[in-house]
């Protein structure tokens, strides 16, 4: 297959399993924090948030989220915004289709690995704009990086990786490899070895610039303000052996669960899918030369013997690299846990995509070889055709789950503005939330709530504090401080630390006057509207009068999350 005929196959791919529902998408969870601020912004307002540098010690990170998303809402809207996600994520498939190509020159190899990272079930994030359009991008570094290393350009791969550690850190340790692919084609050696001592303490140097500048100007080594030591290793090396175990393992476990949830409702898409997979391994090429794969035993000595075809002994090289590739994907995961596999959380096998999908092809083309030599190629052709076409169903399963996500929200929303139609200077609306229903990959009722309303309604600029709207804690109740007419909400909220000094903050009290408490009742936002009791004291909450949020201008966000509202 020529480039063009794998690019389109690639970027189908990518389209079917990430994007079919695009229209139905909206903003998610840290969206809502990064997003929200270009979407009214001009040109010069975007170039000082870019200068900002997010804080985290991740420039570019936050700098390409804020200017990908501006882009994409002047040229046509939030949904243009994803067509800039996709098109970063394809242009990833077919740099590690290319970086294959270098590396075999087995065509089952390359297109069925290129394929395995289109496809990689372990995250689900692709589709999150704050992910597709944050951290790809740091993975586009890296696979830059690792193709001009093994062409030869070490100067230039060691200038693109740094763009790791200036967008999503977690990726740069893979990179740590780099020299083991470049001398994939002959036995590895003691001059390979010095290379890689070489290489790892260029990176060393790297990284360890990297963390005092971080020092320097944010007094912290990024997310994590000044992590232990222990608890860093101790993180690392879990992540390092769960990890690999468990990316691998969707590989199985995704199939398997897409199986049992098929519902017949994206038949056609999945036959279509399936027969262009089909299509696709039928033609594919595979050298079988050499002996076959046997087991023999001698005569004179009753030793068993494996027979290992030529192809097996290529590529050993390479899936013993992707398997250091996938280990080295986790030392610097230390914000989640390598065991998990849905949601927002599962983006801690992201940098896992390149090993493991170079461990798939390695599986799938050893399945094909085996196959050939006993005739059974069509047999082996149609299974992975059906395993590749799971994959993609799984995808849709997580799309899905955000087109629901999006829904939850504007209903949520829209049912936020029509109870609470009186809001005034540092109205508090408190939400009892435990009987919320959340999709499975993407939360509906994230940490980012209390940002939202002043991007539905943009609030006088003389109010004191900004009507906000926090998610009550299990067990409120009992943590409520009450004094006379006024709570102390410390213990009893969801808190962001770091809102600006026109919010709320946990350490104030509040008049319960001025607090609106609403509450889920048989699946639906209700309001409470009588006086609140707690430890035998009745406390009165906000009245409900006459609506007064026609009055105020409409945000950013108010035509994306709110419907009619009578």
């Amino acid at each position: 297959m020529n480039h063009i005929k794998v690019f389109v196959l690639l970027a189908i791919s990518n389209w079917i399993a990430h994007f079919w529902q695009y229209a139905s998408f909206g903003l998610y969870e840290d969206d809502f924090y990064r997003i929200t601020r270009v979407m009214e912004a001009t040109w010069t307002q975007v170039w000082e948030i870019i200068l900002e540098g997010g804080g985290q010690g991740r420039p570019l990170h936050d700098g390409l989220i804020y200017l990908f998303s501006f882009l994409g809402i002047k040229l046509g809207g939030l949904h243009f915004v994803y067509w800039i996600g996709y098109l970063i994520i394809t242009l990833n498939s077919f740099l590690f289709y290319i970086l294959l190509k270098y590396l075999s020159n087995q065509q089952v190899f390359v297109v069925t690995g290129a394929i395995a990272f289109c496809l990689f079930p372990a995250d689900t994030t692709q589709a999150f704009l704050t992910h597709s359009l944050g951290i790809q991008p740091s993975l586009m570094f890296l696979l830059l990086a690792l193709y001009f290393y093994v062409s030869g350009k070490k100067k230039l791969s060691y200038l693109t990786i740094v763009g790791t550690l200036l967008c999503y850190e977690t990726m740069y340790p893979v990179f740590l490899s780099a020299p083991l692919l470049k001398n994939i084609k002959q036995k590895w050696n003691s001059k390979v070895a010095e290379e890689l001592l070489r290489h790892c303490l260029i990176l060393g140097v790297l990284i360890v610039c990297a963390v005092i500048v971080r020092k320097l100007t944010l007094n912290s080594i990024g997310v994590i303000s000044n992590p232990s030591i222990l608890f860093a290793i101790i993180t690392s090396i879990r992540n390092m052996i769960i990890g690999p175990i468990f990316s691998m393992s969707m590989f199985l476990y995704r199939p398997f669960y897409t199986l049992l949830a098929l519902d017949g409702n994206m038949a056609v898409v999945l036959l279509l899918c399936f027969a262009g997979f089909v299509w696709v391994l039928f033609r594919l090429k595979l050298n079988t030369s050499g002996n076959p794969l046997r087991l023999t035993i001698s005569d004179e000595s009753k030793i068993f013997t494996l027979e290992v075809p030529q192809f097996f002994k290529n590529h050993i090289q390479l899936a013993l690299s992707g398997l250091v590739m996938l280990v080295l994907a986790y030392p610097l995961t230390l914000t989640t846990y390598a065991v998990s596999i849905n949601g927002r959380s599962s983006r801690v096998h992201a940098s896992a995509i390149i090993g493991a999908s170079i461990l798939c092809a390695y599986i799938c083309s050893a399945i094909l070889f085996i196959a050939i030599t006993y005739c059974k190629k069509r047999l082996a052709s149609l299974s992975l055709a059906g395993f590749f076409t799971l994959l993609i169903e799984f995808g849709l399963i997580v799309q899905q789950d955000y087109k629901l996500s999006w829904q939850y929200q504007r209903e949520f929303w829209t049912n936020v503005v029509r109870l609470c139609p009186h809001i005034n200077d540092g109205t508090i609306i408190l939400i009892e939330s435990t009987s919320f229903h959340n999709p499975k990959q993407i939360d509906a009722y994230g940490w980012s709530i209390p940002l939202i309303l002043d991007s539905i309604y943009q609030f006088p600029e003389h109010w004191k504090i900004i009507p906000i709207i926090y998610m009550l804690q299990p067990q409120w109740q009992k943590e409520m401080v009450s004094e006379r007419n006024s709570f102390q909400l410390s213990k009893t909220v969801f808190w962001l630390p770091w809102l600006n000094s026109k919010r709320f903050k946990s350490n104030e009290t509040v008049e319960s006057s001025n607090v609106i408490l609403l509450e889920v009742k048989n699946e639906e936002l209700m309001r409470i509207t009588g006086p609140l009791v707690i430890n035998g004291h009745e406390f009165r909450l906000k009245e409900n009068s006459v609506s007064e949020l026609l009055l105020f201008n409409k945000g950013p966000l108010y035509n994306y999350l709110i419907k009619n509202v009578e």
